[in-house]
């Protein structure tokens, strides 16, 4: 009985001892005193009794958070043990009294703090810090949510769509692709609509695209032609298809079955014209070379109408100097010198003029988009260089040496 009673008042005695500790914990928090209290919570935190105690854990979760706060030293790996802390005060104590007496705002400082240095980092291009700051935030942020705290009446969603999206951009620019595509994904995943979230879903299927990953990346195309059915993204990954590339005739089939469903596409009109282009033009000249020569005029002409750029009207000058050469080629292989032949001659010459007129048509609106841009790149240039150069000598031709220098000069001053 004796030593029964003897443990009994060293217990009573060490439950004093803890709680004197603990008051006085409280007390260098009351006076913002948060050296010492860290001193103080740290002594309290050594003891086993101590690591049992819900309300000690909280308190160094408050000491630490604070301290973090300090700019004169780098205390931020404070905060992340403040979280930690707190995590392991509600688990416990499930019913959580220390933090809803502050409305668990402890918690909503510490994810706070994260999300706003993220930002601030993703601005100041320093992407791998933001990254490192934005999983903090979302961990934090996903944890307030799952236990249904609220400061303020203000909760924080399952799924914050806009920093998942900061997120990822900021793995992408650390060069963390796998990483940006996870929280990609997550928002692809819950059907997030608005046009800010429509480049998620595009990576994703360029992402699993180049990955092999047909599965994901159809997955992936479907959710987001569904959202955004206007996009042209979603046309040009059917058109992306690899099958298509081994035969020119399918994927030109291809082009015709889109762009029917989108008939006033500028760029489509284009794409299709360049790619009828090359067809005809190519080495091996088709069997049925004239039709598509034909095809190939209204394709172009059609691009023209739509899109009225620079390119689509150069294309027509490549297009009907390839009809010149035609003519020429058909021209020379008369022999002859009969009336009947001389006469085929004169209809060729007669023709190539006209032709020649055309070009010059489409040559200088070409040339005169091309003079508009300030920023040209080198195959730009490079054409734009061309134009000029077929208009000089067209010039040449027509005996106006004046304007063909005008444009040789513009063609020197290119480089």
């Amino acid at each position: 009985m004796r030593k029964f009673l003897l443990t009994a008042v060293l217990f009573a005695s060490a439950t004093a001892l803890f709680a004197q500790n603990l008051d006085d914990v409280q007390e260098q928090i009351s006076k913002k005193n948060y050296a010492k209290a860290k001193t103080a919570i740290d002594k309290v935190l050594a003891d086993s009794k101590g690591q049992k105690s819900a309300n000690a854990w909280y308190y160094k979760g408050v000491i630490y958070n604070e301290l973090a706060k300090d700019s004169t030293q780098d205390n931020s790996a404070y905060r992340a043990e403040a979280y930690e802390a707190l995590k392991k005060s509600q688990e416990l104590d499930p019913k959580n009294v220390m933090g809803e007496v502050e409305q668990n705002w402890r918690l909503f400082d510490i994810y706070n703090y994260y999300l706003n240095a993220a930002i601030k980092q993703h601005n100041a291009k320093d992407y791998a810090g933001a990254l490192n700051n934005y999983k903090k935030a979302i961990e934090i942020q996903q944890y307030i949510h799952g236990k249904g705290f609220a400061y303020n009446n203000q909760t924080l969603p399952a799924l914050d769509t806009a920093v998942n999206l900061y997120a990822g951009s900021a793995a992408l620019f650390a060069k963390d692709t796998a990483t940006g595509m996870q929280y990609f994904q997550q928002i692809a995943d819950a059907k997030v609509p608005g046009k800010d979230y429509m480049q998620a879903y595009q990576m994703l299927v360029d992402y699993y695209n180049r990955k092999g990953d047909q599965a994901n990346a159809q997955k992936y195309a479907a959710l987001g032609k569904q959202l955004y059915p206007e996009s042209e993204y979603w046309t040009y990954y059917e058109l992306s298809d690899p099958t298509l590339r081994d035969d020119k005739n399918k994927l030109l089939a291809k082009y015709e079955e889109v762009i029917a469903k989108n008939p006033e596409s500028g760029s489509l009109a284009l794409d299709y014209a360049i790619e009828l282009f090359n067809y005809t033009y190519g080495q091996n000249k088709p069997a049925d070379y004239k039709a598509l020569q034909d095809k190939t005029t209204a394709a172009i002409q059609k691009a023209i109408d739509l899109n009225k750029s620079a390119e689509a009207n150069y294309l027509m000058v490549q297009n009907i100097s390839n009809q010149i050469y035609d003519m020429q080629e058909a021209q020379r292989a008369i022999k002859g010198t009969k009336p009947e032949d001389i006469k085929k001659k004169n209809g060729y010459t007669a023709d190539i003029n006209k032709k020649y007129d055309d070009l010059v048509k489409y040559g200088e609106t070409a040339a005169q988009l091309f003079s508009e841009r300030n920023d040209l790149k080198a195959v730009e240039k490079a054409n734009y260089k061309a134009v000029l150069s077929q208009l000089a000598n067209y010039y040449r031709f027509k005996k106006q040496p004046d304007k063909a220098k005008t444009y040789d000069d513009k063609a020197k001053a290119l480089g």
